[in-house]
């Protein structure tokens, strides 16, 4: 037991509280010296997204989410450019206060 303890001892840092040394980091590069991921990686385009909307058998619907990459300025104009990249959700069904008709607004 008592070489036991010597030899856990001997393993822990000489002073208490003293960490081993960080591992090397590589040498920063400055800037235009980054790798360019394009010209690197090679394989298949990615895929297509899905559509922004899709039902199913029993009309029940899916929307896909759409990241902008702009900000949106709600002055009520539909100027940005999302507008006219992403295609509109329609279809919409009411619940109240007639369950299952078309929407009455657009």
């Amino acid at each position: 037991m008592l070489l036991t303890t010597a030899l856990l001892a001997a393993a822990l840092p000489a002073a208490a509280g003293q960490q081993p040394d960080p591992p090397e980091t590589p040498p920063s590069r400055g800037r235009g010296q980054g790798i360019n991921l394009a010209a690197t990686l090679d394989g298949p385009p990615p895929p297509a997204p899905p559509a922004v909307l899709a039902r199913d058998g029993q009309g029940r619907a899916t929307v896909r989410a759409v990241r902008v990459d702009e900000p949106i300025q709600l002055d009520g104009r539909l100027d940005e450019a999302v507008y006219g990249d992403v295609p509109p959700i329609t279809g919409f069904i009411q619940q109240v206060p007639d369950e299952g008709e078309p929407a009455t607004e657009q």
